[in-house]
């Protein structure tokens, strides 16, 4: 079985994560493996590269340049063409119509698949987005959802029911990077290693919600060794940092922007602390566990899937900022149920949440839906 994971984007992100650790592990079942991405230089290519490390999967960069490019369009019908691909494998929006589109053009006619990873719809921009995605997805072979509500959200926007696949995302549980003694992690964020460090790593958009973070850790204001990590960049940065300095807790966050050694940083945090208003199944979440991080989570999209509430970790609603504090105060000040989330958390993700099962999920969906186009 020929697959190409085609996948649009500007940095290396949770989607990006999934196909990446996804492409690696499908190649031990079998199947050959592309990887594609819609990208302006090589850059994210070589990251591409880098994080996969396979030399059976082929990563190749198609220009992303444009809303739609034409001449893209061409690109990949040719390389559907060329390689025999049975499947394209979609993550996004974008890549999605230009998937469609490719189809239309190449005479191989692959069959196409998409997981959507998550709708957010915060913006006029990304409500556009979503109900044009919303139409290209009705006329894929299949779709997969990370979390019910994700399911739910396209259910509601016109999508079948009975084409919709809930898969959870899984994580390379035996990545070394996630063994990097706390002692390097620290000395690669500079921070001292007496401080008490909350970690928090994610795009700096409105629904990451960062602001709330920044609320909490302002209570902390006589806790002169709590620290704030921040790893990731976006629209959010200037915000972020001009509510700290309002809050008086400017000295206390340390904003790294992006990183491509994120799963290095892990190590250097006290606790994990997600404060999305809005998520699929944040594979952040699932890092920080298999790295050994306590979590404390905002209860939203399929993260009550992963984290039981006191469990292997603490919950909060996000309309209810008060809980966020008093989650981080109770860990701050209790070693051992720290000790127990870690070790609880690690299970979790090894058990249940780990890139080979999410391989053999996603490969019996190719093969049920090769056989139901055979069967026509």
């Amino acid at each position: 079985m020929r697959i190409l994971q085609l996948i649009s984007s500007v940095f290396f992100f949770g989607a990006e994560r999934v196909t990446a650790e996804l492409s690696s592990a499908l190649s031990h079942h079998g199947a050959t493996v592309h990887v594609g991405i819609l990208a302006v230089n090589d850059d994210l290519e070589n990251i591409f590269k880098k994080v996969i490390n396979n030399s059976k999967v082929t990563v190749i960069r198609f220009n992303g340049q444009g809303t739609l490019n034409l001449k893209t369009i061409r690109s990949i019908s040719q390389y559907l063409k060329k390689n025999k691909i049975d499947i394209v494998h979609c993550h996004g929006y974008k890549s999605n119509l230009y998937a469609l589109f490719a189809r239309y053009l190449s005479q191989s006619s692959p069959l196409l698949i998409a997981t959507n990873h998550n709708w957010i719809g915060t913006t006029s921009r990304e409500f556009f987005y979503q109900k044009v995605d919303a139409i290209t997805l009705r006329f894929f072979d299949k779709i997969i959802a990370v979390s019910t509500d994700v399911k739910q959200q396209m259910i509601e926007a016109g999508i079948k029911a009975q084409q919709i696949y809930i898969i959870d995302n899984g994580i390379n549980v035996e990545d070394p990077a996630f063994k990097t003694p706390a002692t390097e992690s620290r000395l690669l964020l500079d921070i001292a290693q007496d401080d008490f460090v909350i970690g928090n790593i994610a795009r700096l958009t409105p629904e990451k919600n960062h602001l709330a973070l920044l609320h909490a850790l302002a209570k902390f204001k006589e806790t002169a060794n709590l620290k704030l990590v921040l790893v990731g960049d976006g629209p959010e940065y200037e915000t972020i940092k001009m509510t700290a300095r309002s809050l008086g807790v400017k000295d206390q966050i340390i904003m790294t922007g992006n990183r491509d050694d994120a799963r290095k940083l892990y190590s250097a945090f006290d606790i994990f602390v997600l404060s999305s208003t809005t998520e699929g199944l944040p594979m952040v979440l699932l890092e920080a566990m298999a790295a050994g991080i306590p979590i404390i989570s905002s209860q939203v999209g399929a993260v009550p899937n992963i984290i039981r509430d006191g469990k292997n970790g603490l919950l909060w609603m996000p309309d209810k900022p008060g809980e966020l504090y008093e989650a981080i105060k109770t860990l701050y000040k209790d070693s051992h149920l720290r000790k127990q989330f870690a070790e609880t958390g690690k299970e979790t993700v090894r058990h249940s949440f780990s890139s080979f099962f999410m391989a053999e999920e996603y490969y019996k969906q190719y093969k049920h839906c090769v056989m139901e186009e055979g069967g026509k």
